[in-house]
């Protein structure tokens, strides 16, 4: 594929040769995939920004005429809300792109749970039972709370489509968990996760599960174990969390489904303090 940079129009080619040997000639390769995959996420959002805007502008026109009594207005005004979630995302893209680290700012994620799933809706839910099991008296997070939304909204719809048209479970959940040296979980980095307290969130699903040889690519950029997959998928959620000082378990059985766990330290006092001012 052949692809412009939407910054000087030159243009480049992703039939880069993959490295024979040497951690070096593995380090450029990679290295040189993730430019490419930069100048592509800049393009693309820069052209979805466009269609965001045109879309936004036709629904605000839409509820202008629209009598405050109107059923349509509800709809519309979901719509409108969706498309600016859909404009901050990308913005998020575009500091991927650019290799940016967005503010971050304290924030309860129990509220942001119930916030993403409200946002999604019931149609995307259809003939799915969802558990939605929030642990009180969470403590707060240092997070940007799009990003953190991101990562939210992608493993949910992520879950609802290993489901596919049948029905099934999704089990929504969030904890605090300490997690000691002795008994601490291995991340998806291959890695016992280190050492502290942890706000945890956890999406369970009872669609059809992945075999090892799966499990294995699914955070590639790009990946996907759909007949029509998109986008960066799990492999951005994966540097969204490593940001955030995260990790990411995922646990699944063909035929039984899949769980993913998103662990977030909790931060210091200090940390908190520092957010405030």
């Amino acid at each position: 594929m052949t692809t412009i940079n939407p910054n000087n129009h030159t243009i480049f080619s992703d039939t880069i040769k993959p490295p024979s040997n040497g951690y070096r000639s593995a380090s450029t390769y990679q290295s040189q995939k993730m430019e490419q995959l930069g100048y592509l996420a800049s393009s693309i959002a820069h052209d979805f920004n466009n269609l965001l805007t045109s879309i936004m502008g036709h629904a605000s026109l839409a509820l202008i005429k629209l009598a405050p009594e109107d059923d349509a207005r509800l709809h519309v005004e979901q719509a409108v809300k969706t498309a600016e979630y859909a404009a901050i995302l990308t913005a998020q893209l575009l500091s991927y792109s650019q290799y940016e680290y967005p503010e971050k700012e304290s924030i309860d994620l129990n509220h942001l749970v119930s916030d993403t799933v409200n946002l999604l809706g019931s149609v995307l839910f259809h003939n799915i039972d969802v558990s939605l099991k929030l642990s009180p008296n969470l403590p707060p997070l240092e997070a940007n709370p799009a990003q953190l939304q991101q990562v939210i909204m992608n493993l949910i719809i992520n879950a609802t489509e290993a489901i596919y048209d049948s029905s099934g479970q999704i089990s929504i959940e969030t904890a605090r968990k300490p997690i000691s040296k002795r008994k601490a979980p291995t991340s998806v980095e291959g890695y016992p996760i280190l050492p502290g307290e942890y706000v945890v969130f956890r999406v369970a699903d009872s669609g059809r599960g992945m075999d090892k040889a799966t499990l294995a690519h699914i955070f590639e950029p790009f990946y996907s174990t759909k007949s029509q997959g998109r986008g960066l998928g799990l492999s951005a959620i994966r540097d969204i969390v490593k940001q955030h000082n995260g990790a990411i378990q995922v646990e699944s059985v063909v035929g039984q489904g899949t769980i993913f766990t998103v662990y977030l330290p909790v931060p210091q006092p200090a940390t908190i303090q520092q957010s405030v001012h």
